[in-house]
């Protein structure tokens, strides 16, 4: 909320020039209130209508016209469109109320019909014409403004993103005073664009950029072929992704030929052997069942489903399996 306060404090402060007619204007209207007040005060203490009528006659008569000169002074020094449109739909309102003061001021002496009737007839009709250019600013103003908050978030988005590499849809909504819906468009807009290159990870709201994409990617082969094996649960919770992510991350590696192993989905284990061995062996290490080629560089088994990821220079097609080998009990693998 700060964020978005502080981005509309910067299309609606009015310029220097602009504030100095304000200023004078509010000086007016403070000092004409106290004149007011001193002037009714004058009359008789058990009168109260003629005290009503000259507080009212000071105000509406004397006053407002001047508050509003100085006002419509104000919109035409000012340069910017929205601030510019609330200070003539100011000024339009300021008509209506001095003129309702007057109003009250002459029904309290001549009547209320002939009041209001004079207050429809000029006071109406003069804040409508008020109005007029403060609509039109208004127009004119708002698809711009529309488009500067837009450039805004986008580059805050892509500066959150630069710094910190990954962002989460719902922080970043909140930063930006936004629903998570529009943040979604916003960041694939930004990577459709390519002002933000990274990758999206829909179901779980979070932004990756490359770079800590590719750090996390890397931080993983090191880890897997430095320990030989780790549970998966364990790497997820190493690399602070969640597991299907982690998942498609090595799939990543295998389509880039960057890691070769197999993984028994049963147990969660990930196993940084020797895969091009085992491919040419034509068994799975888990269970000795036949293998099938299911994707880029990946073998299955057709068993219990452990995967084996193969890299660019092992062959794509497994041996043939004897059929007169022994063979085990088909296992319950997870396949995710």
């Amino acid at each position: 909320m700060s964020y978005l306060l502080k981005h509309w404090r910067t299309y609606l402060v009015p310029a220097p020039s602009t504030f100095y007619w304000l200023t004078g204007a509010a000086g007016v209207s403070i000092l004409g209130a106290l004149f007011a007040i001193f002037y009714s005060q004058s009359g008789p203490a058990e009168v109260l209508v003629d005290r009503v009528e000259n507080f009212s006659f000071v105000l509406g008569i004397l006053v407002s016209p001047v508050v509003i000169i100085l006002c419509i002074m104000a919109a035409l020094s000012e340069p910017a469109g929205l601030a510019k449109a609330l200070i003539w739909l100011f000024t339009a309102l300021l008509t209506l109320l001095g003129g309702g003061l007057s109003a009250i001021g002459l029904a309290l002496n001549t009547g209320f019909v002939p009041a209001f009737g004079g207050w429809v007839m000029v006071c109406a009709p003069s804040a409508l014409v008020l109005l007029m250019p403060a609509l039109y600013e208004a127009r004119h103003a708002w698809p711009k403004l529309r488009a500067a908050i837009a450039l805004d978030q986008e580059a805050r988005t892509i500066q959150m993103i630069e710094a910190r590499g990954e962002v989460a849809l719902n922080e970043l909504a909140q930063t930006l005073a936004l629903s998570p819906e529009a943040c979604a468009a916003l960041i694939e807009r930004l990577l459709h664009t390519e002002r933000v290159f990274g990758f999206y990870d829909v179901p779980r709201g979070r932004l990756y950029s490359a770079a800590i994409l590719r750090e996390r990617q890397h931080t993983l082969q090191a880890v897997v072929m430095a320990r030989g094996q780790i549970p998966l649960a364990d790497l997820a919770q190493e690399l602070r992704a969640p597991r299907d992510l982690v998942r498609d991350w090595i799939y990543q590696l295998v389509k880039r030929g960057e890691f070769t192993g197999y993984i028994n989905w049963e147990d969660g284990v990930l196993y940084s052997a020797e895969a091009e061995k085992l491919a040419k062996a034509g068994n799975c290490p888990q269970c000795g069942g036949l293998l099938t080629l299911v994707g880029q560089g990946v073998i299955q088994c057709e068993h219990c489903q452990s995967e084996i990821f193969l890299s660019p220079s092992a062959p794509t097609q497994p041996k043939p399996m004897d059929e007169s080998s022994p063979r085990k009990t088909p296992g319950g693998g997870l396949q995710l």
